[in-house]
């Protein structure tokens, strides 16, 4: 007798589970304010679970069990101290958010597929309503030499850079494995990243997209080869031209371009140098300073703002985190996360070049763009760069399962 692989199985909460999941992304994804949404997640997620079968076993895994133990630490070392409640308040639901993603991923083998066209979905209306907003468009017919740029509401711009950029990244994946027209909206979310100013957008599309292309190119199936090396070579192509285009159109310019050029100038020395990336520069000396004053735990959540003299997060999240928590912490909080990377890569490793899915390809590219970004920006308490992780590590336990049950069938079929 063989046994049957059942990984998703009917249930009265599903559907629920599938609508509340649906509004979460498209509030984290358009930058919506409602939270309450969020909520009834966590309090759907509970009931999706208790509700599939064999959910004792699939529950006892090693990113929930990772994700506990970050929520009890930071939980205890915030404990009594108000200047930092806010920040692990945002930390802990973070992982808590996530978590609910991991869930809703590891007990349906389609999820992944489902929440990644959620989200490029969301991104499209964020697009749509960045377009047609009053700001938007008296920016770009005011923008003069004083480097104004574009921001979404009260948001801060290096977040809906990010999410444009990330965004492009899911479209681009869509854009492969469904439909071209998929990278129209791509173009958009791009073109409209730059007006941010951010660089961390530029980063992440220029990164993310050589990187994807590079991978389905050498890992696609046979037949795709070639079209994934020309794709490969059009990004390529398509970088140089949006760099010519941030340093010679007058209106990205100076929104980016001059941006651009004062931070390769603080390396290169020749130049005059961009005040931001200057003040990020003493930021992040300031920060080793600190972290070898207490190398081992740190100074506590917000430890760089409080007392840096800054006033605000170093803007580096690996300075940030070392800071705040120290080796331990850190060893905590991105331990899971370069073991996920690893296990991510060693998963594709492992397979033939022909059987690696394009799905497996825009996982490891946001996992490592997320790593990226954490570079110049502080995302331990963001849902948008930690999600990755949780899709990793969903698909790793469901390919995990897949194997034990083809194991034990053929074990099965040896005795019977």
């Amino acid at each position: 007798m063989k046994i049957e692989i059942k990984v998703t199985q009917k249930n009265p909460f599903a559907l629920l589970a599938h609508i509340v999941m649906a509004l979460v992304t498209y509030a984290y994804f358009t930058l919506s304010n409602i939270p309450f949404i969020t909520y009834i997640m966590l309090g759907s997620m509970v009931l999706y679970v208790l509700s599939t079968g064999n959910w004792n076993r699939k529950i006892g895994n090693g990113y929930l069990a990772y994700s506990v133990i970050q929520i009890v630490y930071i939980f205890a070392i915030s404990t009594g101290s108000t200047a930092q409640s806010s920040m692990a308040r945002s930390i802990i639901y973070q992982m808590l958010v996530c978590s609910c993603f991991f869930v809703y991923c590891y007990f349906d083998k389609t999820a992944v597929n489902r929440v990644l066209l959620l989200i490029s979905i969301s991104v499209v209306i964020l697009c749509v309503r960045v377009f047609i907003d009053d700001s938007f468009s008296s920016l770009i017919r005011n923008i003069d030499s004083t480097g104004q740029y574009y921001t979404y509401g009260d948001n801060n711009r290096n977040t809906i850079g990010i999410i444009l950029g990330v965004g492009a990244l899911y479209m681009l994946h869509l854009g492969y494995t469904r439909t071209k027209l998929w990278f129209i909206p791509m173009a958009l979310s791009v073109v409209l990243g730059l007006f941010t100013g951010s660089r961390k957008s530029i980063l992440v599309v220029t990164v993310g997209c050589l990187l994807y292309a590079y991978l389905y190119a050498k890992y696609g199936k046979k037949k795709k080869k070639t079209k994934g090396f020309l794709a490969f070579l059009f990004i390529i192509l398509f970088v140089i031209l949006l760099v010519y285009a941030c340093y010679n159109s007058p209106i990205l310019y100076n929104i980016v371009g001059y941006r651009l050029e004062g931070f390769i100038a603080l390396f290169t020395g020749e130049g005059q140098q961009e005040t931001s990336a200057v003040i990020r520069s003493m930021m992040l000396a300031k920060a080793i300073e600190m972290f070898e004053e207490k190398p081992l735990f740190g100074w506590g959540i917000e430890g760089f703002a409080i007392h840096s003299g800054f006033g605000v997060y170093c803007h580096n999240n690996y300075m940030e985190t070392l800071v705040s928590f120290g080796v331990f912490g850190f060893m905590l909080i991105y331990g899971g996360k370069f073991i996920l990377l690893g296990l991510q890569a060693k998963a594709m490793k492992a397979q033939a070049p022909m059987q690696i899915s394009a799905l497996q390809i825009v996982i490891f590219v946001l996992m490592v763009t997320s790593l990226i970004i954490d570079m110049a920006a502080v995302t331990m308490n963001g849902v948008v760069t930690n999600l990755p992780f949780a899709f990793s590590a969903a698909m790793l336990f469901l390919e995990g399962n897949r194997r034990f049950y083809q194991y034990e069938n053929s074990v099965r079929s040896c005795t019977d």
